[in-house]
């Protein structure tokens, strides 16, 4: 914890904050391990901690997927605005190289005409 709260390995943010709150509840569930120990005072307990443990690791591991569908989805929409976006230009600008092309070929077509019909 104190390595994660100190270096912040990775480089976005809500990397190093979901790394914090997996290794937080991982101590948790590990803390639940001492109940399943001869020291438990009842049987009835370690079964509760085992329940415990379990719905904590669901909880983390919902927690994960969920972040990382959020940002694989933001990802996602980012790189289709960036397509339509590419595309957009693409076209406008095939839209402004035929424009010129008309235009050129046309002036092109009126000095030939004047050329061939002086006067």
């Amino acid at each position: 914890m104190t390595y994660i709260g100190t270096t912040h390995p990775h480089t976005e943010r809500i990397f190093n904050v979901l790394e914090a709150v997996n290794e937080s509840l991982l101590i948790v569930v590990g803390y639940h391990l001492f109940l399943f120990t001869p020291f438990s005072p009842s049987n009835e307990i370690s079964i509760l901690s085992g329940w415990s443990s379990l719905c904590l690791m669901i909880i983390i591991t919902a927690l994960n997927i969920y972040i990382m569908m959020k940002l694989g989805c933001a990802k996602l929409y980012r790189k289709f605005k960036m397509y339509k976006y590419k595309h957009a230009v693409k076209k406008a600008l095939k839209e402004k190289e035929a424009n010129m092309r008309a235009q050129f070929e046309l002036e092109e077509k009126e000095k030939r005409e004047g050329i061939a019909n002086p006067g």
